[in-house]
């Protein structure tokens, strides 16, 4: 992470939107005491694959990390009971919200 990024943390529900931005979309469907299943949605950012699409589920260890090209990373910090703590590191441009 370099100085133009900070980690915003951020808890997220079963079925609520995690928004990076206007074009990301992270959609928990499914969580238990070891991680999350998620689907993601959007456009990679920075890197060979900038712009990119994006479309596909992933499961997420709790300490893990899913890459949206070299300048968006969203970590799964934690979890408990039906609420996974996400960490997400962006440019400072990039609003992080739950919708």
């Amino acid at each position: 992470m370099d100085i133009t990024q900070h980690l915003h943390k951020t808890q997220v529900r079963i079925d609520q939107r995690l928004r990076v931005g206007t074009k990301i979309i992270v959609i928990p469907t499914d969580i238990d005491a070891s991680g999350v299943r998620l689907n993601l949605r959007g456009e990679k950012v920075g890197g060979p694959d900038d712009g990119a699409t994006v479309h596909e589920s992933a499961e997420l260890a709790v300490g893990s990390k899913i890459d949206f090209g070299d300048q968006i990373v969203v970590y799964l910090l934690g979890v408990a009971a039906d609420v996974a703590q996400f960490g997400v590191t962006c440019p400072n441009q990039f609003v992080v919200y739950v919708e």
